[in-house]
């Protein structure tokens, strides 16, 4: 015999008694999957996550569960897929408000446990640099302005094909002095122009994407 269910006893069990789908099937005796189908025949609309978690009381087992699931790091895909779903996205201002305060009372600089010899302060005013201009400006006009991926002329980056993190690493730049000194950072075969989006979508995979693009600044030189 099949199963029926009216959508005013569906939405009782899941909107008053607040059961869960799998509860509403172990309630009914029901195999899994089977409550889904009809919540989509009836187009019940899912309670919010927060809605759903209210008044739950989780044992000392699955808060541990929860808290190592939370410590895990994130895969290099996941990171991508996270950045990319906030890609074109505009902030209330109550919103950036909100996440300023998140950060009020932080270790900053030096105090902070992710510090790393004060890099992204380098690199910033390096930024601002009349040095770091004209090796931007020489590769977008090596470049005729256009992406070298997919060839868009829309908003553009000047990309480090050795990484910026690795030369700093390998030169052992310490002082700003030494980031305007070393040579290689200033090199315009070691870097080429991509658009915002391109650039974005390599951002964790540089390394390889290292001789797709030296292939393209060969080709470059070699007809000039």
């Amino acid at each position: 015999m099949s199963f029926f269910i009216s959508k005013e006893d569906l939405e009782y069990l899941y909107f008053v008694e607040n059961l869960s789908y799998s509860k509403i099937e172990k309630k009914l005796n029901l195999n899994r999957g089977v409550i889904y189908h009809w919540f989509k025949k009836y187009e019940i609309k899912p309670r919010n996550y927060s809605d759903a978690g209210k008044g739950r009381k989780f044992t000392d087992e699955h808060k541990k569960k929860i808290s190592f699931s939370n410590s895990k790091p994130h895969t290099e895909e996941r990171k991508k897929n996270i950045s990319n779903s906030h890609l074109g996205k505009n902030l209330t201002d109550e919103h950036k408000d909100k996440i300023r305060s998140k950060f009020i009372g932080l270790r900053p600089g030096f105090k902070h446990p992710m510090w790393k010899g004060g890099r992204s302060t380098f690199r910033n005013r390096l930024q601002q640099s009349s040095l770091y201009k004209e090796w931007r400006k020489s590769i977008y006009d090596r470049d005729l302005y256009k992406c070298q991926i997919c060839n868009s002329g829309g908003k553009l980056n000047s990309h480090h094909i050795i990484k910026f993190s690795k030369i700093v690493e390998d030169y052992n730049l310490l002082k700003y002095e030494d980031y305007i000194m070393c040579n290689f950072l200033w090199d315009i075969d070691n870097g080429i122009t991509l658009c915002e989006k391109c650039h974005h979508s390599i951002k964790g995979i540089e390394e390889k994407f290292e001789e797709k693009f030296k292939s393209i600044i060969y080709e470059k030189k070699k007809n000039v």
